[in-house]
């Protein structure tokens, strides 16, 4: 048989209540300072992004050797290479 006494539950309650807020006044006077850390594989990314920032985009010696190929009228296109890398473009594209 279990007696219940709602005013002692209500008492505990109010106590515990109590006890908490107190837990919570002492921990709020306690300043917290945000971290930030990179892990190894960030920091790798980083260099490698920068790396790449600084590398161009072009290749001018490839610029040169084929502008020097058209002016000289041998610069040769061959258009089934050309339709291959569009095609292959493509099918990248449409995968992602």
């Amino acid at each position: 048989m279990k007696i219940i006494n709602n005013k002692a539950q209500r008492i505990a309650q109010i106590y515990r209540k109590q006890e908490i807020s107190k837990q919570d006044k002492k921990t709020s006077g306690v300043k917290k300072r945000d971290e930030f850390k990179l892990s190894s594989e960030a920091k790798d990314f980083q260099v490698a992004m920068q790396a790449l920032r600084n590398t161009s985009d072009v290749r001018k010696d490839k610029i040169a050797e084929i502008k020097r190929q058209v002016e000289a009228g041998t610069y040769e296109m061959d258009s089934g290479k050309i339709v291959e890398k569009i095609i292959s473009d493509l099918n990248t594209e449409m995968k992602v």
